[in-house]
C-alpha cells in the first residue's frame, strides 16, 4: 500500500511506504532467503528462487494470502521503529541460511503484532507468523525429537496396516513386513510437514471469505482443521504401509508416480475441506447480515 504525503508550499509530493507494505516486503525477503538458499545444485540466484517456488507451493500460497490481507487495510507510514523491528528478519535473511531467516522473521512479526490494529492486517501477520513458526518447529522437532515422532508414525502405520495388507511389525523407526522387507523411516517420512502445510493452506484459503471471522467461525474452523489433520496423518500412514509392503511398492510410492499422486491427494483433500469451510463461513456470514 502506497501513501502520498500532503502537498505543502514549496515542496513536491513524494511517495511513502506504508507499514503494511514494509512488513510484506520483509516477509518476502526472509521467505526467499529461507527457501532459495536451501535449494541443492542451483547455479544462479534466479534458478534457486524458481526452484524454491516450485518446491514450496503451499508455503508461498499461504504467504501470498498473508500479503494480500496486509494490503486490505490502511496503515500508517513506515517509521524508524519499524526498521528496528524488521532488523532480526532482515539481518538473518542477509547473513544466514537454513532455519535462521525463519527464526528472524518470526521474531520480527511477534514484535510487530502489538502495533497492528485488529482486522485484515492482523490476520495477514498471524498467517505469516504461523508459516514461519511452522518452518522453525519442523526443524526443531526433527533435531530434538525426530526418532520419537517417527516411531509414532511407524506405530500408526502398523495399526492401520491390517486394513491394506498383512500386519506390519515395528521396531524403533522401522517397519517390517512378513517377507523380510524393512522400511526405515527418516525425517522426510514424517507426517508433520504435510500436516502443517495442509492446515496452514486450509486456514489461508478459508480466510479469503469474510464469513471466516463471523461469530463462532474460529471454533468451527478449528473442528474442520482437526478433521483435516486426522485425515492427513491417516493418509501418510497408508503411504508408509504401502512402502513397507515390498520393494516394488516402495519404488512406486517413493520415487515414481506414487509420490506425485500422494501430493495430489493431499492437496485435493485440503482443497475439499477448505471448500467446506468456505461454504460454512458463507452461511454464517449471510445470517449475520
Amino acid at each position: 500500500m502506497i501513501a502520498t504525503t500532503p502537498i505543502s508550499a514549496g515542496r513536491e509530493p513524494h511517495l511513502a511506504l506504508s507499514r503494511a507494505s514494509f512488513i510484506a516486503a520483509t516477509i518476502l525477503v526472509a521467505a526467499m532467503s529461507g527457501t532459495a538458499r536451501g535449494v541443492p545444485g542451483a547455479e544462479t540466484a534466479a534458478s534457486a528462487l524458481a526452484s524454491s517456488l516450485a518446491l514450496n507451493k503451499s508455503l508461498w500460497l499461504c504467504l501470498g494470502v498473508a500479503v494480500w490481507h496486509l494490503h486490505r487495510q490502511v496503515t500508517p507510514r513506515v517509521a524508524p521503529v519499524d526498521l528496528a523491528l524488521a532488523f532480526p528478519a532482515l539481518a538473518l535473511a542477509g547473513t544466514a541460511a537454513g532455519v535462521w531467516p525463519w527464526i528472524g522473521l518470526a521474531l520480527s512479526l511477534l514484535l510487530w503484532l502489538p502495533r497492528l490494529p485488529d482486522g485484515a492486517v492482523r490476520t495477514g501477520l498471524l498467517l505469516a507468523l504461523a508459516t514461519a513458526t511452522h518452518e522453525v518447529s519442523i526443524y526443531m522437532l526433527g533435531e530434538l525429537a525426530g526418532d520419537t515422532l517417527l516411531n509414532i508414525d511407524a506405530r500408526i502405520a502398523a495399526l492401520l496396516s491390517p486394513l491394506l495388507m498383512p500386519a506390519l511389525a515395528v521396531s524403533g523407526t522401522a517397519l517390517h513386513s512378513g517377507d523380510g522387507h524393512t522400511l526405515i523411516l527418516v525425517w522426510g517420512c514424517s507426517s508433520l510437514s504435510n500436516l502443517g502445510e495442509s492446515l496452514l493452506l486450509c486456514w489461508a484459503l478459508t480466510s479469503l471469505h469474510p464469513g471466516a471471522v463471523a461469530p463462532g467461525g474460529a471454533l468451527r474452523l478449528a473442528g474442520w482443521l482437526g478433521l483435516l489433520g486426522a485425515l492427513v496423518i491417516a493418509l501418510n500412514a497408508a503411504r508408509l504401509t504401502l512402502m513397507a509392503s515390498s520393494m516394488d511398492a516402495y519404488r512406486f510410492v517413493h520415487d515414481e508416480g506414487g509420490a506425485v499422486l500422494f501430493r495430489i491427494i493431499v492437496l485435493a483433500l485440503t482443497a475439499t475441506i477448505s471448500g467446506v469451510c468456505i461454504h460454512d463461513a458463507s452461511l454464517r456470514f449471510a445470517r449475520t447480515r
